[in-house]
């Protein structure tokens, strides 16, 4: 389901776990009726920029972007949104 509010994020649970094989697919939202939300600075994404996903756990995952791909919300490659960037490697979507 998407998330409630736009501070959370939220996974699909299609896709692999963060930090395992495979592509963990995240969702969550760009803004809301007020404030600008947690994927608001996404678009500025670029191969090389790093970034962290913080598990409810706690444990910290690191990962560097390697190409920026959109879609319109009608035509989502969910094969591909699915994939690791790199076969039998972890990946986040």
């Amino acid at each position: 389901d998407v998330p409630k509010n736009i501070f959370d994020v939220g996974w699909y649970d299609g896709s692999a776990k963060p930090g395992t094989t495979g592509a963990a697919f995240l969702d969550g939202h760009v803004s809301g009726p007020t404030q600008h939300g947690v994927f608001y600075d996404i678009k500025k994404l670029q191969p090389g920029d790093k970034l962290t996903v913080e598990k409810g756990n706690g444990e910290v995952l690191s990962y560097t972007v390697v190409k920026s791909v959109k879609y319109s919300k009608d035509s989502v490659d969910m094969v591909a949104a699915l994939s690791p960037v790199t076969s039998g490697k972890n990946g986040l979507n």
